[in-house]
């Protein structure tokens, strides 16, 4: 399942420089994946039988001759008329779509997360979110990509994992250390580590991870 996610490009691949990247690993891939499945639940009605002319993923990957990593980012992105969820069965393998509408509109299949989804999975709402690409920072934080034919901008994969690998809030180190807000915050203090950009900027206080890390073991 991990990995078909992060061939579709819909969670970024798991840091493989050490044990400290580990922790931030754990901690943000299962935030990312909660949620994701928190949109499937938005995007796929619950059945309990196959409606005619729905499958599976893979059976319809094979039957539209579209790869699953196309066919997952529209899923989400709520691309597809025909999408539901088998409700006796759990995650992906309880998606069901339909292969003819799939190779109808395999040509509108483009990579990208939507907004909320980005905000989400970083853990920020969407005031923070919206800060976050803005031009409040040059580049934005978060830098965006407009695909062909959407009037609302996505985020590629990639470029969440840029940030996290580059920045940290106290929610993402309380995630990744276990430690209370409070005490992140003290600690930080008390090393005399500064957020670069404050909460009156980007409506939360962002820490330099390479500052952070010489405070705890991320």
């Amino acid at each position: 399942m991990v990995k078909v996610l992060i061939d579709s490009g819909l969670l970024p691949p798991l840091h493989d420089t050490g044990a400290k990247y580990g922790k931030v690993s754990r901690a943000v891939d299962s935030n990312h994946i909660d949620t994701l499945f928190k949109r499937l639940l938005e995007v796929a009605a619950p059945v309990r039988v196959a409606p005619t002319g729905m499958y599976d993923l893979a059976k319809a990957a094979e039957s539209s001759r579209v790869k699953l990593d196309m066919i997952l980012p529209a899923v989400f992105r709520g691309q597809l008329d025909r999408v539901c969820r088998l409700e006796w069965k759990k995650g992906l393998e309880a998606l069901l779509v339909d292969p003819v509408e799939i190779r109808e509109r395999e040509f509108e299949f483009q990579p990208g997360i939507p907004l909320q989804m980005a905000f989400e999975m970083l853990g920020v709402n969407d005031e923070i979110g919206e800060r976050l690409i803005s031009n409040r920072t040059s580049p934005p934080l978060l830098p965006t990509i407009q695909l062909f034919g959407h009037t609302e901008p996505c985020v590629d994969p990639s470029a969440i994992q840029n940030f996290l690998a580059r920045w940290a809030t106290v929610q993402m180190l309380h995630a990744e250390v276990g430690l209370s807000a409070n005490a992140i915050q003290e600690m930080l203090a008390a090393a005399k580590v500064k957020p670069v950009y404050d909460r009156n900027l980007m409506g939360v206080d962002i820490y330099r991870r390479s500052d952070a890390r010489g405070v705890f073991d991320v």
